[in-house]
């Protein structure tokens, strides 16, 4: 069976552009198919994702660290 480890840390500013980018290519389909642009994170700037990482009691969460999956 194959494992994959993946270590999480709290999100700082420098993973605020990668956040965004997955942000907004995970959100757009929805966002073109439902049009909520009031509402769809696709819509939201790298300012509000800034915002988010540094709100107190926030959970930003970045993968950090992908490890080669291995047998066991």
């Amino acid at each position: 069976m194959d494992k994959i480890e993946i270590v999480l840390e709290k999100a700082i500013d420098s993973d605020a552009d990668s956040i965004f980018d997955m942000q907004v290519k995970s959100f757009v389909p929805l966002l073109e198919k439902y049009k909520d642009c009031d509402t769809s994170p696709a819509n939201e700037t790298i300012n509000r994702v800034i915002a988010r990482i540094w709100r107190k009691n926030a959970i930003v969460i970045s993968a950090k660290k992908w490890v080669t999956p291995y047998l066991v």
